[in-house]
């Protein structure tokens, strides 16, 4: 099975440029995506996800997702720095 890998920088709803960017996934964050990589290994997408999250700034996020789908329930990890803290798995599956 083969997964995309989208990262980016999570908008606030405070952000003049929210609504433009949460139509996708939970809807809870305006999801402005920097690259979107598809055709990936699962194990490869998480790891680059991590990493990218990891070296980026706070509201950096790394999302992978069964097929090319941009909808919650398909998403298999998901990744967030807040604080400098690496978050795991917190887009809200519906």
């Amino acid at each position: 099975m083969k997964y995309k890998l989208e990262v980016g920088v999570l908008l606030d709803k405070q952000d003049d440029q929210f609504e433009a960017y949460n139509m996708v996934y939970d809807h809870e964050y305006g999801y402005y995506d920097e690259d979107v990589t598809r055709n990936m290994t699962l194990k490869n997408a998480i790891a680059e996800a991590k990493d990218y999250v990891l070296a980026g700034n706070n509201d950096t996020y790394g999302i992978v997702t069964d097929g090319d789908s941009y909808d919650a329930s398909d998403v298999v990890f998901s990744a967030m720095k807040r604080d400098g803290v690496l978050i795991e798995n917190f887009v809200k599956t519906i």
